[in-house]
């Protein structure tokens, strides 16, 4: 088939055309299906209204604004490694073993390049992913003193609640679930783990408790799978 245009013929072999559409078809629903990006950065007109809203103002989660430790999430890693029977370092090995093996997939659930080393990226994780740990399974217990430098302050559980809620500033479930799952050493007052007393996303009700519905959460659990903090935010929003 020809078809005319300024004088010269142009020829479509559709035979051709059909396999090459074809062929891209197959690659973008490929590439569709291994895509498992679930953190996302905020969209550039959203970004121009108002950047500063988008931004952590105290406690960088994840690697999007990840600049140094702060003295807070290191203060609860210590807490947190403090708490098992082995020594320190033993703990810390095998909390950097757990965050190895789900490394390269908590590195596709973020959306975008990201301006660091694998290494340094595992490290990002196994600090921030302790410091949630820690900072729910010390809500849970009530075991922190009066000096604590989150639950002493109501600014600064203010501060934290804000910035866990941010699209940029968010950690994969999949690096929490496997790190939580470790505080089976950690009992309440009556002697129950707390990981078997109260899963993590239920723990979570109690800090964030203008938010959140256990009951919803409860009977939507069953059919749902959380991405992160936000998505959980979603996922008790719109359940039946």
């Amino acid at each position: 088939m020809a078809l005319q245009g300024e004088g010269d013929d142009v020829t479509i072999d559709f035979n051709v055309l059909a396999t090459e559409l074809q062929s891209m078809i197959s690659s973008a629903d490929s590439s569709e299906s291994s895509n498992r990006n679930c953190i996302f950065r905020v969209p550039d007109i959203l970004l121009r209204q108002n950047p500063k809203a988008y931004t952590p103002n105290a406690f960088s989660i994840g690697p999007f604004h990840y600049d140094k430790p702060q003295e807070i999430k290191l203060q609860y890693l210590n807490d947190f490694i403090s708490r098992f029977r082995e020594s320190r370092e033993t703990a810390l090995r095998k909390h950097a073993t757990i965050i190895s093996k789900v490394g390269e997939e908590a590195r596709q659930c973020y959306a975008g390049p990201i301006d660091m080393s694998m290494s340094e990226f595992k490290k990002v994780l196994v600090l921030d992913g302790c410091f949630i740990s820690e900072l729910f399974s010390k809500l849970r217990a009530r075991d922190y003193k009066d000096r604590d430098p989150v639950f002493s302050s109501i600014s600064v559980q203010q501060l934290l609640n804000h910035d866990l809620m941010l699209l940029e500033n968010q950690i994969p479930w999949l690096v929490l679930e496997p790190l939580f799952s470790l505080s089976d050493t950690f009992y309440d007052a009556q002697g129950i783990p707390l990981h078997e007393r109260v899963p993590l996303y239920e723990m979570m009700e109690l800090f964030f408790d203008d938010i959140f519905s256990t009951q919803l959460l409860l009977s939507h659990r069953k059919n749902c799978e959380f991405k992160h903090f936000l998505d959980l935010v979603r996922s008790s929003a719109i359940v039946d």
